[in-house]
């Protein structure tokens, strides 16, 4: 897995989800709601989904951070709606380049 830490985010979180509750989220599951506020949910959330799309810069990690939080859908309520989306947002960002 991608290995970001807090350090590597730029944007305010709340931390009030522990890094263990964050941590036992695996895949992308349809079941479990998504928080784009909570620090350690959005940091394992984009070190899982970097892992699953192959990708390891720094940048890539905060451009998918951006993307998460001034870009995603008020819709987009679970980890699945979310990989979904950034999974299209972030190959038509790739082919206008």
């Amino acid at each position: 897995m991608a290995n970001f830490n807090s350090a590597d985010l730029r944007k305010k979180y709340d931390w009030t989800t522990s890094k263990a509750t964050a941590e036992v989220v695996q895949g992308f599951p349809a079941n479990v709601v998504f928080n784009s506020n909570q620090g350690h949910e959005v940091l394992h959330f984009i070190n899982r989904y970097m892992e699953d799309i192959g990708w390891s810069t720094k940048i890539s990690f905060n451009n998918i951070e951006v993307l998460i939080r001034d870009w995603l859908p008020l819709g987009k309520h679970n980890h699945k709606e979310v990989k979904e989306w950034l999974d299209a947002n972030l190959r038509l960002r790739n082919q206008k380049q």
